[in-house]
């Protein structure tokens, strides 16, 4: 079977899935890497918790910028360099953590690393309109937001074995190997002559409207809310659980496995589906009550497994809804998607200084009533959302 598109090639459907995969996967990586050798980094560098989140916010600020000019960029570049610049840029910033012999070199790795997760989605997105047939979108679409979730899960299982046998620098060392073999994937992908992807409405098309608006409001929760979990639940069960440094790291690869799962479950209903907004509302409600479980966790450590099944299950699937609902709405170019994706990386820029300045002045616990409210709060705007809107 093959995907053609208007804009280039004809490249086999199961090479390009696995090239959207692994193009997301490469760019959200460096969350997870912090995450997992958090207990070795703030070890080192003796950091409190709200200057660890920096680390976190500077990757998540640096792709906000990015995300808003994606559409900018595809137009003047086009999706296929850009994926190539993606997994370059990927490279170099892994390195740069192998290296780095002070604190500064660890943000300055994650800075470098906002302008791939800033141009994931978007590019990826743009990809899956102009290259996969109109039957193969939901699934490509769930597949290519899982690639987010595998990332979690790899680098659960592999980074912390790594860190405690060859230290945690050999982790970026492994990643821009990774991150090379990708782009050497992607290679074949060609570019279209003479072509660029433009926003084209086609008859049936519906416009986005107001959408966008209500989508970044509730991107923004969700980053924050994602943020938080991503960035420090790790931490919590190793300080506050006392969970070894290498159990802790199974945390983002449970988070990983089950976020994958739903976002490719999520992709491939994406036809059958109606009303999308419920489903956004039902994911925040459900995330939100599995967070909850983390409080009696923090008197019966084994509770937390539970918190992470559920959360992982559930949260992360709004992404796959979203991006699937703005390419029905028309957003060809990727504009939309960078925008709904700022949103969301800006609610992760500040959802790690939120938490680790709670955590440090009030404990866990107000770090995870964050966590809930915000998605209570996402979860009540899409419910009324629903009742005003067909999507």
């Amino acid at each position: 079977m093959t995907a053609r598109g208007r804009d280039g090639d004809a490249p086999n459907s199961a090479w390009l899935l696995g090239v959207l995969l692994s193009a997301m996967t490469v760019c959200t990586l460096m969350q997870f890497v912090l995450a997992v050798l958090a207990p070795y980094i703030t070890e080192e560098f003796d950091l409190s918790r709200t200057r660890y989140g920096s680390a976190a916010s500077g990757l998540f600020l640096g792709a906000v910028v990015v995300s808003l000019l994606a559409g900018r960029l595809i137009d003047r570049f086009g999706a296929v360099a850009l994926l190539r610049t993606l997994y370059v840029a990927a490279v170099g910033a892994f390195l740069l953590l192998s290296v780095t012999p002070s604190w500064a070199g660890v943000v300055l790795a994650a800075l470098l690393m906002g302008f791939p997760l800033g141009l994931g989605n978007p590019v990826t997105n743009v990809l899956v309109v102009t290259r996969v047939p109109m039957s193969l979108r939901g699934t490509a679409t769930g597949l290519k937001q899982a690639g987010v979730q595998v990332g979690a899960l790899l680098i659960g299982l592999t980074m912390p074995p790594v860190a405690a046998a060859y230290g945690w620098r050999a982790a970026g060392v492994v990643l821009a190997v990774a991150a090379a073999a990708g782009l050497l994937v992607a290679l074949p992908l060609r570019a279209p002559a003479g072509a660029r992807v433009t926003a084209v409405r086609h008859v049936g098309d519906r416009p986005a409207g107001r959408r966008p608006v209500a989508l970044i409001a509730y991107a923004v929760l969700a980053g924050v809310a994602a943020s938080a979990v991503n960035a420090f639940l790790p931490l919590f069960a190793f300080e506050e659980l006392r969970l070894p440094a290498q159990r802790a790291g199974l945390i983002v690869a449970l988070l990983g496995l089950l976020g994958a799962a739903s976002r490719v479950a999520v992709g491939v209903l994406g036809d059958r589906l109606p009303r999308f907004w419920l489903w956004l509302a039902g994911l925040a409600y459900a995330g939100a009550a599995a967070t909850l479980l983390l409080f009696p966790a923090m008197e019966q450590p084994g509770m937390v497994w539970a918190a992470v099944a559920g959360f992982g299950a559930t949260a992360p699937a709004w992404q796959s809804a979203a991006m699937l609902g703005l390419m029905r709405a028309g957003d060809r170019d990727g504009r939309s998607a960078g925008v709904v994706i700022g949103g969301f990386l800006l609610g992760m820029v500040a959802g790690p200084l939120a938490f680790g300045r709670l955590t440090d002045s009030s404990g866990y616990a107000a770090g995870w009533w964050l966590v809930v409210a915000a998605l209570v709060v996402a979860g009540t705007l899409a419910a009324v959302a629903a009742v005003r809107s067909r999507f």
